[in-house]
């Protein structure tokens, strides 16, 4: 079996019910995208490797989108200069974001 790693933003009631399920059962289904097999979060140290390869718009546009959330008008934009300023030079993994 193929090993897939996702990578993606996760919210911390996301993580905690992920972690609970891992905790039950070793198989894991995501019927979105027809997947079955067994899951657990990658290390940190190989997530910030692969964070290191992206682009830097990516990076910051990790921080400041809401994943799966309705986002008004300008609101996206505000938080990507917010981000800019926040980070100038290099921008740090998340701690809300990783691979599975």
């Amino acid at each position: 079996m193929a090993e897939t790693v996702v990578y993606e933003a996760y919210s911390p009631e996301w993580a905690a019910a992920f972690k609970a399920e891992i905790n039950k059962s070793p198989i894991y289904k995501q019927a979105a995208a027809g997947w079955e097999g067994t899951v657990g979060l990658v290390s940190r140290e190989e997530s910030e490797a692969y964070w290191a390869t992206r682009p830097r718009g990516s990076q910051l546009g990790a921080w400041a989108s809401r994943q799966s959330t309705v986002v008004m008008p300008g609101e996206l934009d505000a938080r990507m200069a917010a981000v800019e300023e926040r980070f100038p030079s290099d921008v740090p993994l998340p701690e809300f974001w990783g691979g599975l």
